[in-house]
């Protein structure tokens, strides 16, 4: 009798394996554990796998839950994703934060990350990183994104092959919020869904950095719906003095909103050389300007020649300054390249909003950009337009088919 109920007391004391609570085969683990959820406990973190042709899972196991998953998503490619390379993976954990990254390819050898935070019992995509180098070349190009204050800020830099001068880029993402609303979040699970941009800094002036002094003087965000088969631009502007065109064509030129995107695809060249010139082919950018009554007039500043893109706008003020609305015919920025969206569903588009001010009795305009834009239509320099819905790799990818 005594030595079955000390048998027992032995039993419940013995502390549960966090890997008990894995069932799919563990690819690869943090090592060392770190505290994921600010208990003072070690967590565990995995990468697992199902099937050859089904995505990897990212888990966590929480030691304040030791018997359930507290996270388990399809966020990596499947094994046979990886080209000729293979697909390998990596974890690490440092206080608070869950790191993942894949490797794959076979010539172009690409490198996908993923960080992910646990706030306020949710597991939230902080930071992404992808990474692509030409083995016979050393030639690479280098992006992150990360997720800060309602903001997705991403940067860029190719490296090119011939030890050339490094280019570098930075801007704040446009995302298309679809009819259906946000991605919803699977479990412990949610994905960045980012409804507006704020420009509001001083390092996104482009034109003009004397005039500004504060975003009270001029600051903006974008909104970006989808309505079948349009996309609407909902741009609110912080303006304290608003400026009008005149109606004629010659007279004053005064506010307005410039919207440049190009269709062409990745912003460099195959020999990984930036795109700095707009191509008439796939470049377009439009102005927006102010006049009375609401109304506005577009022109088309690139390129001169050819029809007028199928876009409509109008105008109101508002008690800080005024609001733009755009329509356009989603087909606008679709293809001839289609662009995919690592570890995305839908097509990624350079694009890029500038938001230009006149005050009254000023020489110099001052602009404001979702990009740091050097030359005006430089596919490199414009910053991405997210057309498609943030979603685990499991429900937007393809079986065998790796990021780009």
């Amino acid at each position: 009798m005594h030595c079955a109920l000390a048998f027992a007391i032995v039993l419940a004391a013995a502390p549960v394996s966090l890997e008990e609570a894995v069932h799919d085969e563990r690819v690869a683990c943090a090592q060392p554990p770190a505290d994921l959820d600010g208990d003072g406990r070690p967590d565990l973190g995995c990468v697992t796998r199902r099937g050859d042709d089904e995505p990897q899972h990212v888990v966590v196991v929480l030691a304040s839950s030791p018997e359930t998953l507290a996270l388990d998503v399809p966020l990596l490619g499947c094994p046979r994703c990886g080209g000729a390379l293979g697909l390998s993976v990596e974890v690490d954990a440092v206080p608070g934060m869950l790191n993942v990254r894949e490797r794959g390819g076979s010539r172009e050898e690409w490198t996908r990350g993923i960080s992910l935070a646990y706030r306020s019992g949710t597991f939230h995509v902080v930071g992404e990183s992808y990474a692509v180098i030409d083995r016979a070349t050393t030639a690479e190009v280098e992006m992150g994104t990360a997720y800060e204050k309602g903001n997705a800020r991403s940067h860029r830099i190719l490296r090119p092959a011939d030890g050339g001068e490094t280019s570098t880029a930075d801007w704040l993402d446009l995302y298309v919020d679809p009819d259906g609303g946000p991605s919803p979040a699977h479990g412990a699970f949610s994905p960045p869904h980012l409804v507006e941009t704020v420009v509001d800094r001083a390092d996104y002036v482009i034109e003009g950095d004397s005039s500004w002094s504060n975003p009270d003087d001029l600051s903006f965000v974008v909104r970006v719906r989808s309505s079948g088969p349009q996309l609407r631009f909902g741009i609110d502007v912080k303006d304290d003095d608003v400026q009008l065109s005149s109606v004629s064509q010659k007279g004053r030129v005064g506010d307005g909103v410039e919207l440049w995107w190009d269709r062409g695809g990745d912003p460099w060249t195959s020999g990984f050389a930036p795109k700095l010139e707009p191509d008439p082919r796939t470049t377009v950018g439009v102005l927006i300007e102010l006049l009375p009554g609401g109304k506005t007039r577009t022109t088309r500043l690139f390129p001169r020649n050819g029809a007028q893109p199928a876009l409509s706008a109008s105008w109101k003020r508002t008690p800080s300054g005024y609001s733009v609305d755009i329509r356009a015919e989603r087909r606008l920025f679709e293809g001839p390249s289609n662009r995919s969206d690592p570890g995305g569903n839908g097509a990624l588009v350079n694009a890029a909003v500038i938001v230009r001010d006149v005050d009254a009795g000023e020489a110099q305009e001052t602009a404001l950009a979702t990009a740091k834009i050097e030359r005006r239509g430089a596919p490199f320099e414009m910053g991405w337009l997210h057309l498609g819905r943030w979603l685990p790799a499991g429900q937007n990818r393809r079986a065998g088919q790796r990021p780009r």
